[in-house]
């Protein structure tokens, strides 16, 4: 396993700025290939080396990488790159990691909260959402989804704000409609 500052570019998505090399590229790939090297996957920011003038990137490539054979790779399925903020070079620093990529897990579904039942409120949105769907299931779940997530937020509030100020859980709290 290797990584570092390779001073080659591969495609040219690796650049931002100049002229991309397309012989060095390939100069470059074929090197990788007869030393049975993969690129290891990488996350943070898309180029590795900046060129600034007068306090503008006119210039930037992805020229530090990690790479691996094979068998390392193997025996390391879950490593990957990171590239960090850079602060008094013009590379930026890799942080080789071992613990799989992080999840990107977009929008959260809706979760019923098992503590709105007990709201002397709830039953009453529940049946308004239900009623003015005109029997349709679909709608119906919609509209008293999109309802309790109001309820929950005007009478529970946001709960990690709470926890870390200390708060304490509102009791009765607004009627929604």
């Amino acid at each position: 396993m290797l990584i570092g500052d390779f001073d080659e570019t591969l495609f040219p998505s690796d650049q931002r700025g100049g002229i991309f090399n397309r012989n060095r590229a390939i100069t470059f790939s074929t090197f990788l290939d007869n030393c049975n090297l993969l690129n290891l996957t990488t996350i943070g920011g898309s180029f590795t080396w900046h060129c600034n003038n007068n306090g503008l990137c006119i210039l930037s490539k992805k020229l530090d990488r990690g790479l691996a054979n094979v068998a390392w790779r193997l025996a390391f399925p879950e490593a990957f790159v990171e590239v960090l903020c850079r602060l008094h070079s013009d590379h930026n620093p890799l942080l080789l990691r071992f613990g799989g990529l992080p999840i990107n897990r977009g929008i959260r579904p809706f979760r019923f909260e098992a503590t709105w039942i007990d709201h002397e409120d709830y039953a009453d949105l529940v049946d308004r959402a239900w009623r003015s769907s005109n029997h349709n299931i679909t709608s119906a779940l919609g509209k008293v989804r999109d309802q309790s997530i109001i309820f929950n937020l005007a009478v529970f509030g946001n709960i990690f704000r709470r926890k870390n100020k200390g708060g304490k859980q509102a009791e009765g709290g607004p009627k929604v409609s």
